[in-house]
């Protein structure tokens, strides 16, 4: 089974606080890159999926303040790779609400575990109360503990 808490797929290199960008569409390469380049994706793989999440991201926007959640599903990945973006004064320029983007591929098919991710990721960030805490964090490991102890 896939892993699906974002907890357990996060490192402190996937975690980018007081991350900003212009879009949700500059925002994906640059939140995934480092994240697929460690998950060790090919640099060709690499810009094929980003791609796919910014083909997906055009069909169907995932925005929905205080979250951006833009992702795919692809056959070069055999689990879920994500990394998050955080920012209290917001982390797309061009939508000032958007505090956090979590940007994300799973398995191609991996359709269930896909849409658990997206549901608990979505879930999480309903909550204020969760979405302040993760904002007062200090640094990507506080992050991450702080998704640990939301169950997430």
């Amino acid at each position: 089974m896939i892993e699906t808490r974002l907890s357990e797929l996060l490192n402190d290199q996937a975690v980018s606080i007081s991350f900003s960008a212009s879009c949700v569409e500059d925002a994906i390469p640059l939140l995934m890159g480092p994240a697929l380049q460690q998950a060790g994706i090919s640099e060709d793989q690499k810009q094929t999926i980003v791609d796919a999440i910014k083909k997906r991201e055009e069909c169907a926007s995932t925005i929905s303040p205080p979250l951006a959640l833009p992702h795919t599903r692809h056959a070069a990945v055999s689990r879920i790779v994500a990394a998050l973006g955080i920012n209290r004064s917001g982390a797309l320029e061009k939508d000032h609400d958007v505090q956090a983007v979590v940007s994300f591929v799973s398995p191609e098919t991996a359709s269930a575990e896909h849409l658990r991710f997206l549901a608990g990721v979505a879930k999480l960030f309903r909550t204020r109360e969760a979405v302040d805490q993760l904002l007062e964090a200090q640094s990507p490991a506080d992050v991450i503990e702080v998704l640990r102890r939301l169950g997430n």
